[in-house]
């Protein structure tokens, strides 16, 4: 532990003795001496409180939402003082400040006992976990199977929250679960490496990758490469030809971004509609043909089925499927639901999704997290419960659609596939990544990535750094 909560926990001990001397005399209504009391304790708490508001600025932990809390309840104590009110103090308001001490002191022994494993206590989902319960005192034999491992096979020393997390919610083994610090570093290299990135990444390349697969894709009304438009049987056409084709077209249209750097310019464009306007800012259709530089693509809108719309009828839903080739094989890792939220139901006020797995047979799980490692059981916004939601019962499609899109896709060992699960049921391919938040996959789809080829995968990716 270091200084600066060793002095902590010392301040918080004194000022739960301080409350505790103030309490007996605003009992017998010694004025004073309470005055004097809780003026120390105030003096301590600004001490404290300044130092983690300006250590939590930007992250802030459950330590600080308490502080927080007891800022507000020492303000009515102090209202009482200086009102001359005091005995209408209620001994159990500083019994509840007290109690807010406890947990903090409780928050910060838990706290230090898990960074002496390793866990980074400061990234954005370790604060979830905690409030949730999902984090608890690690035991010894979890961390024995853990430090048998994965330190011995790859000679490094990783975080095991996440491990811990599924361990506590799984009652396995967890040591099989990878981090997304080794997942970045050691594997994303091995399994998929770089420099083939831009051309398999770039959307408006699938209708030559895919070609003759017999697989659904949205369709591609018009798509732009490096400001030369297309139609997608590759003819190239002029703005004027394309203003033609828009103006006459009857669907409502997506437009994204083709390829990664590109993609944020697209965020406020929605669709076209019916009128031929751009929804966000009401530009004309010449104006963003003219105006619109990069790579994007211009797609149909695609409507998804009736049991998705349910739980966010105002948002897609996305069916990923993650696949492995391994030793001229392709195998099934893990499925799961991207489920998107609004940004008032965000802690961020920021774009999130939650994540809900899949069973293979289809079932949902009962539970999901977003990107903060947030737990649900319903959706926020619509409250419809994840455990309601009928299997998807073809799950087996779209795992066979996404092992043959993987045929086509020769450079990269580890492919994640988007679909959107149509108003039929089947599968519609959007598109592919080759990297992703594994730490929430395994969470969400309580499965390890790799499942039984793990050692294996870790072994050769070892092998590989040397």
């Amino acid at each position: 532990m270091n200084e600066l909560r060793e002095l902590e926990l010392k301040m918080i001990t004194s000022s739960i003795s301080l409350l505790d001397n103030c309490k007996q005399f605003v009992l017998q209504s010694d004025l004073e001496q309470s005055i004097d009391y809780y003026n120390r304790v105030l003096k301590v708490f600004d001490s404290i409180y300044s130092n983690r508001k300006t250590e939590e600025k930007y992250n802030p932990t459950p330590v600080f939402d308490l502080l927080i809390t007891m800022e507000e309840k020492h303000s009515k104590v102090v209202d009482k003082f200086e009102k001359g009110r005091y005995k209408e103090l209620a001994p159990d308001l500083l019994d509840q400040i007290i109690t807010y001490y406890e947990e903090i002191r409780k928050y910060i022994e838990l706290q230090d006992s898990h960074e002496s494993l390793g866990m980074n206590t400061q990234n954005k989902y370790y604060k979830n976990f905690v409030e949730q319960k999902l984090l608890s005192k690690v035991s010894n034999e979890l961390l024995k199977q853990w430090k048998l491992f994965l330190p011995r096979v790859l000679q490094k020393y990783y975080d095991p929250t996440i491990s811990i997390v599924y361990s506590r919610m799984t009652n396995e083994g967890s040591h099989k679960i990878i981090p997304q610090q080794l997942f970045w570093e050691s594997l994303v290299p091995f399994l998929n490496p770089k420099r083939t990135a831009y051309v398999y990444s770039d959307k408006n390349m699938y209708t030559h990758l895919f070609k003759d697969l017999n697989i659904r894709q949205p369709r591609i009304m018009l798509k732009s490469i490096e400001r030369q438009l297309y139609f997608n049987d590759d003819e190239m056409v002029s703005i004027d030809k394309a203003h033609d084709m828009l103006t006459t077209c009857e669907k409502n249209m997506v437009i994204k971004g083709s390829v990664k750097s590109d993609q944020d310019n697209f965020k406020a464009i929605e669709y076209i509609d019916k009128k031929q306007r751009i929804k966000v800012g009401q530009m004309t259709v010449y104006d963003f043909l003219d105006w619109y530089e990069g790579n994007w693509t211009l797609e149909e809108q695609v409507h998804q089925h009736k049991d998705l719309k349910t739980i966010n009828p105002n948002k897609t839903s996305i069916v990923r499927v993650v696949t492995l080739r391994w030793k001229q094989e392709f195998h099934h890792l893990l499925s799961f639901v991207q489920i998107p939220i609004s940004e008032s139901s965000d802690q961020n006020n920021e774009s999130n999704d939650i994540v809900v797995g899949l069973e293979d047979n289809g079932t949902f799980r009962h539970f999901g997290f977003d990107k903060n490692g947030k737990y649900y059981t319903c959706h926020p916004d619509t409250e419809v419960g994840f455990n309601t939601l009928p299997p998807l019962e073809n799950i087996n499609e779209f795992i066979e659609q996404a092992k043959l899109l993987h045929t086509r896709v020769l450079h990269y060992k580890m492919v994640s596939w988007d679909f959107v699960v149509g108003e039929d049921g089947g599968p519609i391919f959007t598109e592919m990544s080759f990297g992703g938040a594994v730490w929430r996959y395994q969470l969400a789809s309580q499965k390890p990535l790799f499942r039984g080829l793990t050692k294996e995968v870790l072994i050769e990716a070892a092998r590989r750094e040397k």
